[in-house]
């Protein structure tokens, strides 16, 4: 397997095409998102798509199946090109992660929040918001029977920031990960829910069931997704069962954007662990959605209330207009593609057009719509690449965790 251990350099440059992008050295972006190194990244994530290439996974399961990878190499061998002889994580992580980062609870982006049963909500009565987390509310969680959720973890520990840079090679966008440590015994670890990302799970330790359901509408976006800040899923979009797995370690589960899920773990299992790497694009606005609203509002930018015409058109019609709802293409996400120095360019502006058609009964200039997409396109690109940046920046520092697996 080849090792997940490749850190680009840095060399930020001033752009001038657009003051508000920041600093950013579009050929290095380039680079990194270049044929040759999305090859490496399917190569270094193949243990995720077992037995398929990248092609295939891509055609047959992204954003529309769940898929099961049984025994995955990726969890023991992740680590070990970083001195991390646990594999990609273990509990005794979580302690070290939480002490040297200063992880606190529901604050910062080193954050931690406590899940009680049945929920996926923060446990405010148990943990007082910005208290420190140590070894010991790890401890108390359980006894609790919360589900630990550190989120943001790719920053801190090199073999997920090594994953998520893997996973970015090969889609295109950021891959943020979060870490879920359960007790044994519980019904509902968390309860059905949606995810604006497509996402990764990776069994790091102990057993975990996971229940998936075909929801009624594909690809639900974030702001109108279920089951999260204190809603509950109704019951009705909870009746047609797609998949029911118990996963152990070294197990993978895809989990495609939208698809409802809960989890449970058995009384005899023990705690469990497992590392959740998600694909960004609803999270980031790479949906057709957001790409078009924001095009669309800038080409009717004459006033306020046009420009709330054109966002409440869009808000009304991605409810029944399930392309609206779908991702970008991949290979659009990437610098630096663009509607009009792309091979497939015109086709993507086609259909840009179609789904601007269909919900404001109205088609710009060509030349104009394509002017305004590249732009909003640049923003998301400029934003995924500082993320990747600072990503690169922070693995030598998680570095200095790193242990000989005793």
């Amino acid at each position: 397997m080849m090792p997940l251990n490749f850190i680009a350099p840095l060399g930020i440059v001033q752009d001038h095409t657009d003051p508000s992008l920041g600093a950013i050295d579009w050929s290095l972006a380039a680079a990194f998102h270049s044929p040759a190194n999305a090859s490496a990244g399917c190569a270094q994530i193949r243990a995720l798509l077992a037995p398929k290439s990248c092609r295939r996974f891509i055609a047959e399961h992204w954003e529309t199946s769940p898929h099961v990878v049984r025994g995955a190499a990726l969890h023991s061998e992740a680590g070990a090109g970083l001195g991390f002889g646990g594999g990609l994580l273990r509990v005794a992580d979580l302690a070290r992660l939480a002490r040297h980062w200063e992880f606190k609870v529901a604050a910062d982006h080193a954050q931690v929040r406590m899940i009680p049963e049945n929920s996926f909500s923060h446990d405010e009565a148990g943990w007082a918001d910005g208290a420190p987390v140590r070894a010991a509310d790890l401890r108390r969680a359980h006894a609790r029977n919360c589900t630990v959720v550190m989120h943001n973890v790719e920053l801190y520990h090199p073999p997920i920031g090594a994953l998520a840079l893997a996973l970015m090679r090969t889609f295109g966008v950021y891959s943020q990960s979060n870490v879920y440590y359960s007790p044994p015994g519980v019904a509902a670890a968390v309860h059905a829910h949606q995810d604006a990302q497509s996402v990764f799970v990776v069994q790091c330790v102990g057993a975990k069931r996971w229940e998936l359901f075909e929801p009624p509408q594909r690809w639900r976006l974030r702001q109108t997704q279920r089951g999260k800040g204190g809603d509950v899923a109704p019951a009705a979009d909870l009746a047609a069962p797609l998949l029911d797995v118990t996963l152990y370690p070294g197990d993978v589960l895809f989990v495609p954007r939208g698809t409802y899920h809960r989890t449970s773990t058995a009384p005899s299992s023990g705690a469990t662990l497992h590392v959740t790497s998600g694909v960004e694009t609803d999270t980031d606005d790479f949906t057709w959605f957001s790409l078009l609203s924001e095009a669309a509002a800038s080409l009717v930018a004459d006033s306020d209330a046009d420009v709330r015409d054109v966002r409440s058109k869009f808000e009304a019609a991605q409810y029944h207009n399930e392309g609206l709802r779908e991702a970008l293409p991949l290979a659009l996400c990437r610098p630096p593609a663009s509607f009009r120095t792309h091979a497939h360019g015109r086709t993507w502006l086609a259909r840009a057009a179609e789904l601007l058609d269909l919900a404001l009964v109205a088609r710009p200039a060509a030349g104009a719509l394509a002017a305004a997409l590249d732009a909003a396109l640049a923003r998301r690109q400029a934003f995924v690449e500082r993320k990747r940046l600072q990503l690169v920046e922070f693995m030598p520092l998680g570095l200095e965790l790193a242990y000989d697996g005793t």
